[in-house]
């Protein structure tokens, strides 16, 4: 479960996975340089070109795959981007999992939020 952007995110079912909701916050690209790290910051700008987003809801949805990553306590720390799709959810891969993202408004907040959800197709679960 994660706690954010005013709401709560919960995802239940068999293998492993975890969620992360996060609210769009603006930041410099160096303060996203400096809370990302130097590979998810390149990632950053590679999902920001390949969705026409902005650079703060594609740092934030690397920020939300990587929270969920931690959850699971994989020490992969690298992501992947898989597909960014015309319907607004992007992909990534970090070791066997996949974390899917999207960018959504939430009823009572003043902007956009980042929902992500880790799952793991080695784990044999429905989803």
């Amino acid at each position: 479960a994660s706690h954010g952007a005013g709401v709560t995110l919960a995802v239940a079912g068999s293998g492993t996975l975890a969620c992360d909701i996060e609210a769009v916050a603006a930041r410099s690209d160096q303060d996203w340089a400096d809370l990302l790290g130097p590979e998810p910051a390149a990632l950053r700008d590679l999902v920001a070109r390949e969705t026409g987003e902005s650079g703060d809801a594609a740092g934030t949805r690397i920020w939300s795959a990587l929270e969920c990553v931690r959850k699971t306590g994989s020490l992969v720390q690298a992501l992947t981007l898989d597909s960014a799709a015309p319907d607004g959810w992007v992909h990534f891969s970090a070791g066997g999992a996949r974390v899917s993202t999207w960018v959504t408004s939430i009823a009572g907040q003043p902007g956009p939020a980042v929902l992500a959800v880790l799952t793991d197709p080695r784990e044999g679960h429905d989803g």
